[in-house]
């Protein structure tokens, strides 16, 4: 036993090569065998990135999608220049989602390397490659899996302050602050970190006797930054003539709490339609709140308190982030060639005869990343960056409690802190168990 687990530390990015490339190549074999169109709002997008003037009233509605909308849509046009016949076809954005998700898979191991240690880096990507890289999610190519790499880029950089200085120190913080905004306008929820660290560096800026006018300038560099991508984008917005935008059609963020009120928690089509009825946003906001108010009142304190509680079983409890909850069949347009394509699709169609094993399994690698959290109570409490990712992800849970939420697909833009702090808590439980083997062999 101590032989083997000495020949896989000491070949241990090897076999995670092998393990990386031969995941990466079933993704490809898996992809070109169900690849089919998804529905929902992905499906809403990316239909209509070949006929942009089709998604005005969505993106009206919805602006925080507008900039997904615009990368899909250029991403569109340079595919199609080289191949016209692959424009708007949904493979090519399925490849695309394919590699923001393997990305994020090694910029997350280099992230958690240099913020922790090797050991803790290995089992996220572990983890990570496990839970998520051969899903069904990597059919859908929506905002969930840029903010998920989003994320590990700003944890990266992050890690990689501490190596650097002068110029290129500045140059991280800029571009550290560019990227928090870029992700604001992709998923506003997936900056809940940014929050989270901004929160623990005021408590220990009140905790000196002094100011730290260093910390406070880098503070205010990052804010600056943080700002450019919206500016940018604003303009951008203002000044472009490919699709038309009705901003008081927007729903604004009373919507999403009200919808949060209702049902599992999650999405409401009678509330949408109520809210699209309203033509004046003043009446709309109005109308939102009354609701909200209304609601409570029904639910009363014990109500609520028991509905919050479901709601948070809804938004945590399945490993596959509610993989079928959202969208519609997949069907594809041609018939299986094979047993292996038919099997493939049974697996990963939502509506597919052997998808629960798929679902299985993924709800045993997620389990395993909740013993992981439970564990993470042994790690040092007065390590910053870990009580900054705990309280992201505490943060993660009472954002998805106060508004839209109901299913587990909103933990994906979070996976890298669930992954991170369950890898520190799993190890520092194996670390206690071996200590106990020692000390009863001796």
């Amino acid at each position: 036993m101590k032989r083997a687990l000495f020949f896989l530390k000491r070949k241990i990015f090897i076999i995670t090569l092998i393990l990386f490339i031969s995941t990466i190549t079933c993704q490809i074999f898996v992809l070109m065998n169900v690849t089919t169109a998804i529905g929902w709002d992905v499906g809403g997008v990316i239909s209509n990135v070949s006929n942009p003037s089709r998604i005005n009233d969505y993106l009206s509605v919805y602006p925080n999608n507008q900039l997904y909308f615009f990368i899909m849509y250029f991403y569109n046009i340079v595919i199609s220049s080289f191949s016209p016949e692959l424009s708007g076809q949904w493979i090519i954005f399925q490849i695309f989602n394919i590699i923001l998700i393997d990305v994020a898979a090694l910029i997350l191991y280099m992230g958690t390397k240099g913020l922790f240690n090797k050991k803790v880096a290995y089992l996220s990507l572990y983890l990570y490659m496990g839970l998520f890289m051969l899903s069904p999610w990597i059919m859908v190519p929506y905002t969930d899996q840029i903010s998920l790499l989003l994320v590990t880029i700003v944890l990266y950089l992050y890690s990689n302050l501490k190596n650097i200085s002068g110029l290129p120190f500045l140059l991280t913080v800029i571009v550290l602050g560019i990227i928090i905004g870029v992700s604001f306008l992709i998923k506003p929820s997936s900056i809940i970190y940014a929050v989270a660290w901004a929160i623990m560096k005021i408590i220990k800026y009140i905790e000196r006797p002094y100011w730290d006018w260093k910390n406070i300038i880098l503070s205010g560099l990052v804010v600056i930054s943080f700002c450019l991508p919206l500016i940018i984008f604003d303009h951008f917005m203002s000044n472009q003539e490919i699709v038309k935008i009705d901003s008081k059609k927007a729903m604004p963020w009373t919507h999403f709490v009200m919808m949060g009120l209702s049902g599992n928690g999650g999405y409401n089509a009678d509330d949408v339609k109520r809210d699209k009825d309203i033509k004046d946003p003043a009446l709309r906001k109005e109308s939102n709140v009354d609701i909200i108010k209304q609601r409570l009142r029904n639910h009363k304190p014990y109500g609520y308190t028991a509905f919050l509680i479901q709601k948070h079983f809804n938004n945590t409890d399945r490993g596959d982030f509610g993989w079928g909850t959202d969208g519609t069949p997949q069907i594809p347009k041609e018939k299986s060639k094979n047993r292996i394509q038919s099997f493939l699709r049974d697996l990963y169609y939502q509506q597919g005869k052997k998808t629960s094993i798929i679902r299985f399994c993924m709800q045993v690698i997620w389990l395993i990343i909740i013993i992981g959290l439970i564990y993470s109570h042994r790690i040092n409490k007065d390590h910053f960056i870990v009580f900054c990712m705990k309280l992201t992800i505490i943060g993660a849970f009472l954002y998805l409690l106060l508004f839209e939420g109901g299913r587990s697909r909103y933990l994906i833009q979070y996976l890298p802190f669930f992954l991170i702090i369950s890898s520190n808590g799993l190890i520092s439980w194996l670390n206690s168990y071996s200590n106990r083997i020692e000390r009863f062999s001796i």
